[in-house]
C-alpha cells in the first residue's frame, strides 16, 4: 500500500501547505480521500492521472475537504468528450460519503456544473455507522464521528488485505473511533488544536479537533503501528508537536511534509 499526503493542512489558504488529503494506492487501484483547496493540483504534482481514479472519498462537507469535488467532477466529464484533450475514463468514479452525501453532490452539481450529466459517470454511496463494503482489492469501512453539530462526519478505514490505513478527517475525541482505530497499520489524524493554546486540555474538552497529545493517546490505545499528524496550521514544530505525541505513543511517527510518499511493505 502506497500513500502519499496530497495536504496536511487546514481551511486556511497558504503557501506552506494544502487542504488535508490522503491518495491511498494498492496494486492497480486508487482511493482518495477528501477533496478540498490544492487538492487537484497536487494529484497533477505527483504526476498521478485523475481518469484512473477509482474512488473519491468525503469525510465531511467543510470546504477543505470538499471544496474542489465540482472541480474534479467537470474535469471528469469533460475527459470524456472526444475532441478534448482529456483522457476519458473505462469506469465510472465511485463517490463515497456521509449520510446526506448524495443530496450534497447534487447541490454542488447544480450550482456549479448544472449542464453535465454524471448519470453514467459517477456512482454515488453513503456510508455512516459501521459500513463496510469491498470495492475491488480495497475495503472501505466507515464510522459515524463527531465534529461540529451542524455537519454529518465519517472516519474511514481502508484495507487492501495485506494493510490497514485509517483517515480519521476532523473530528474531536470521540469513543465512537475507537473501533476504527484499532490495529491499524497507519493512522493520518487531525490534530488541529494548538499545543499552547490547549496544553491543559483533556480527552473531551475541545470542542471540534484533536490535539497532537490526543492523537498519540489514540495511537497508542488503538495499537497503531505508524502515526501520521495531519490538519495542521504550523504553529508548532515538528520537535513540539512529537514531544507531544510521544508522552503516550512510542511508535513511529511523521510529521508530513506535501506530498510526502509512505510505502507500507
Amino acid at each position: 500500500m502506497k500513500l502519499t499526503i496530497l495536504g496536511a493542512g487546514t481551511g486556511l489558504v497558504r503557501k506552506e501547505s494544502r487542504s488535508p488529503a490522503v491518495l491511498i494506492e494498492s496494486k492497480g487501484e486508487s482511493i482518495l480521500i477528501d477533496c478540498g483547496w490544492g487538492v487537484p493540483g497536487a494529484l497533477v504534482d505527483v504526476g498521478f492521472s485523475t481518469h484512473t481514479l477509482g474512488h473519491l472519498c468525503i469525510t465531511h462537507s467543510h470546504a477543505d475537504h470538499m471544496s474542489a469535488l465540482p472541480a474534479m467532477l467537470q474535469s471528469l466529464v469533460i475527459g470524456n468528450i472526444h475532441h478534448l484533450p482529456g483522457a476519458e475514463r473505462e469506469h465510472p468514479l465511485a463517490l463515497h460519503g456521509y449520510p446526506g452525501f448524495g443530496n450534497d453532490v447534487q447541490i454542488l452539481k447544480k450550482m456549479m456544473v448544472p449542464e453535465i450529466n454524471l448519470d453514467h459517470d459517477v456512482q454515488i454511496f453513503e456510508l455512516g455507522q459501521d459500513s463496510s463494503t469491498q470495492f475491488g482489492v480495497f475495503t472501505i469501512q466507515t464510522t459515524e464521528v463527531q465534529h461540529v453539530p451542524t455537519l454529518r462526519c465519517v472516519a474511514y478505514r481502508i484495507s487492501d488485505g495485506t494493510h490497514t490505513a485509517v483517515v480519521s478527517g476532523d473530528l474531536k475525541w470521540d469513543e465512537s473511533f475507537a473501533p476504527v482505530i484499532q490495529d491499524a497499520d497507519i493512522a493520518i489524524l487531525d490534530a488541529s488544536m494548538p499545543i499552547h493554546e490547549f496544553a491543559d486540555s483533556k480527552p473531551g474538552d475541545n470542542p471540534t479537533h484533536l490535539t497532537a497529545e490526543q492523537c498519540g493517546m489514540w495511537a497508542d490505545r488503538g495499537n497503531v503501528k505508524r502515526l501520521v499528524l495531519t490538519s495542521l496550521y504550523g504553529l508548532d514544530t515538528p520537535t513540539e508537536l512529537a514531544v507531544e505525541v510521544q508522552k503516550h505513543y512510542k511508535g513511529m511517527l511523521t510529521i508530513p511534509s506535501e506530498l510526502e510518499v509512505i510505502e507500507l511493505v
